[in-house]
């Protein structure tokens, strides 16, 4: 099983880093960066994906479409 990967976030600014410091660069707030879990690759291929082809959309059965007159020559 592969090692789980973190990262820490800044609790005033919410910059990211890949390893703890003590200080903020970006903010320069001492003590503030918290650790985060990030998924794995593996799980986040697993979970479903919304998108334009109505990903994670349930089909609720067809739907009435009003009827118009053909204006075609």
């Amino acid at each position: 099983m592969a090692k789980a990967k973190t990262a820490y976030v800044c609790n005033d600014c919410g910059a990211e880093y890949s390893k703890w410091q003590g200080q903020c660069t970006e903010c320069n707030a001492w003590n503030t960066l918290s650790e985060v879990r990030l998924a794995s690759a593996k799980a986040a291929k697993s979970e479903p994906r919304g998108g334009y082809a109505g990903g994670g959309m349930r089909w609720s059965g067809p739907c009435r479409v009003a009827s118009r007159k053909n204006t075609a020559p």
